[in-house]
């Protein structure tokens, strides 16, 4: 949230969020009324963040999503801001209109869930200390274990990871393209993230534990949230 928004500074809404790597994986909204809001302050560290209000806010992807190797590895610096016993997707990638995977708040807990053809692979994670709405540095991963065979992996704040492997068989992800504070059902946005996000980091791969380290070393020393 702190390099390449495009928003309005009078009103703080936000019609872009730009990629900074090669893979030209950008988020907008042309819609006015869906829109998230800017806030150069009061995040992390006091870091800038994007507020999504839980009713219609979200960015979709301009372009289909660049991950084609059937394993993804994301970290989300995020927090919710009232905790409603609803799912609340931060996440979501969606293909003809079926969502394949997806982070979502709920409670205490932060879930990533792959869909495939009529299979699925769940991995929740228990938020410490304040709970959802505290900020917190989320850590997903999808991994390849066989061409059908796959493991849902999550921590929050470098804590113990959750595993759960099961049969899937979406390998590539390259026609689903993904939004930001929402998911998809019936052809409609639904299920609307109500909180903030101040970075979001996506691999296509399943990277390695010292990758993810040096990772949670940059956002903990950026943001210091634990």
């Amino acid at each position: 949230a702190d390099s390449n928004v495009t928003f309005n500074i009078p009103t703080k809404k936000v019609s872009a969020w730009a990629d900074q790597s090669d893979a030209g994986s950008d988020v907008a909204e042309s819609t006015s009324s869906m829109q998230p809001l800017r806030y150069g302050y009061d995040g992390p560290s006091d870091k800038s963040q994007i507020a999504l209000d839980g009713t219609e806010d979200n960015m979709d992807s301009d372009s289909e999503a660049p991950f084609s190797s059937g394993e993804l590895s994301f970290f989300f610096v995020s927090r919710l801001e009232v905790d409603n016993a609803n799912n609340q997707h931060l996440f979501s990638m969606n293909r003809a209109d079926t969502t394949v995977f997806t982070v979502s708040y709920k409670l205490t807990t932060i879930t990533a869930t792959a869909t495939g053809s009529a299979n699925q692979v769940v991995s929740s994670a228990t938020v410490p200390g304040g709970g959802v709405t505290e900020w917190n540095i989320c850590y997903c991963q999808l991994k390849k274990n066989s061409a059908t065979n796959f493991s849902v992996i999550m921590s929050i704040n470098g804590g113990a990871e959750s595993t759960l492997s099961g049969t899937f068989q979406n390998t590539d992800y390259s026609t689903a393209p993904f939004q930001i504070g929402c998911t998809q059902a019936g052809g409609a946005n639904t299920d609307f993230f109500g909180g903030y996000i101040s970075e979001i980091i996506g691999y296509d791969k399943a990277i390695n534990s010292d990758e993810k380290t040096r990772v949670l070393t940059y956002l903990n020393n950026k943001y210091k949230i634990y």
